[in-house]
């Protein structure tokens, strides 16, 4: 019987990691950022963004596993939900393509090149300061730690987020380094980068509406 539990807990891990990979690629700034670093600056500055928002993760995931249901009536979600606002808006800026410069760091007159932890940085930051990430952990987790009691298991939780996490943005910002998209990249890069801006502009303006519309025990 403890074999047969033991092996059911296994599978809801993996069908778990399984449907987290996958549902990175749902619309958001992560998304966003890594999908831009990828195009734009190759596999490891995709991955830096991807690492950085992986990180972000261990601090929602902590959140999570520790307080669970309690989070719904968090009083400071509104403010850091209008601070992600803002640091979507500064990234969006930041994206936006400008006359006479290049995003390509190996054209003349090309913008200064970011630095891996610069890449890293933006992906940590933008996912830790996104309240929506937490809640939607928690509606993913709460069946699952209402169903195992053991102390151990919210950290074996908490690894099955974080660790596909990393390997699914690494994963994706591989396949973005085939040479069709890299060709597409290169051929429209002004108006891609417009449409990263935008989204990212989009985004902020999604946390700003959460924020104002922000009550207790609704998910915003």
């Amino acid at each position: 019987m403890v074999h047969v539990e033991f092996s059911g807990m296994v599978w809801e891990l993996l069908l778990f990691a399984l449907f987290f990979i996958f549902s990175q690629l749902s619309p958001g700034p992560d998304v966003a950022l890594v999908f831009r670093a990828a195009l734009s600056r190759g596999f490891r500055a995709g991955a830096a963004v991807g690492l950085g928002c992986s990180a972000g993760l261990v601090f929602h995931a902590a959140l999570v596993c520790s307080l669970g249901a309690a989070l719904l009536d968090w009083t400071y979600a509104p403010y850091v939900c209008a601070a992600a606002g803002g640091w979507l808006l500064f990234l969006a800026w930041k994206v936006y393509p400008r006359r006479g410069v290049s995003q390509d760091a190996g054209m003349e007159g090309a913008a200064p090149k970011e630095s891996l932890a610069s890449f890293f940085r933006d992906g940590l930051v933008s996912n830790v300061l996104n309240p929506k990430v937490t809640f939607f952990l928690l509606s993913l987790a709460t069946p699952l730690l209402r169903r195992h009691d053991e102390p151990w298991f919210p950290w074996v939780m908490g690894l099955a987020m974080v660790v596909p996490a990393a390997c699914g943005w690494m994963l994706w910002s591989g396949l973005l380094q085939f040479p069709v998209l890299r060709a597409c990249y290169v051929r429209h890069t002004r108006g891609i980068e417009m449409v990263f801006a935008v989204l990212l502009a989009v985004f902020a303006a999604g946390c700003f509406v959460s924020a104002a519309a922000w009550s207790p025990s609704v998910q915003g």
